[in-house]
């Protein structure tokens, strides 16, 4: 009888010991809890840093962060981006040789052919333009002689020259490509 109470006990036992052992102990629980628990106040304290580092500050919201402008085209071929400061300057005032690239100059035409000089300044303007071509690399212009063209007879547009219009006194107007 002995023997069966002492075989039945270290049953009992073995079986008791195996499903602790599939089971886990309670101590590797309460560590992974723990370890869980540290795991969010380290989170948290960082949140609070990041939070504090920003304080006093005004944050723009996504939909009103200030962006940069486009003033010009994407592509400037010519440099007119660059020769913007020449805008409302004479002419005369120009040292055109050291622009590079190719350079056309378009300017009203004058008409010497008036049949009324009284109130000159209150004609209509006329519809031809005087147009100077100069080449890359020129480093001098002479003065070229052409008869005035209309808009229509400019020839065709080239994005890598720089084309400088001018009013009638010759001041610059408009720097573009073209």
């Amino acid at each position: 009888m002995r023997l069966l109470s002492i075989g039945l006990t270290s049953t009992l036992l073995l079986s008791a010991l195996s499903l602790g052992a599939c089971a886990g102990s309670p101590g590797a629980q309460i560590n992974q809890r723990q370890a869980q628990a540290q795991a969010r106040a380290i989170q948290a304290a960082r949140q609070t840093q990041r939070l504090n580092d920003r304080r006093g500050q005004y944050t723009y919201p996504e939909n009103q962060r200030p962006a940069p402008r486009a003033y010009g085209p994407a592509a400037d071929q010519c440099g007119a981006r660059l020769y913007q400061g020449l805008r409302g300057g004479h002419i005369g005032g120009i040292h055109l040789a050291v622009i590079g690239g190719d350079k056309r100059i378009i300017k009203p035409a004058t008409m010497e052919t008036s049949a009324n000089d009284f109130l000159r300044d209150m004609e209509a303007g006329s519809p031809r333009l005087e147009v100077k071509e100069m080449l890359a690399g020129q480093p001098l212009y002479a003065a070229s002689v052409r008869t005035a063209l209309y808009l229509n007879e400019l020839g065709p547009q080239r994005p890598d020259r720089l084309t400088l219009e001018l009013d009638a006194e010759g001041y610059v107007i408009n720097v573009a490509c073209g």
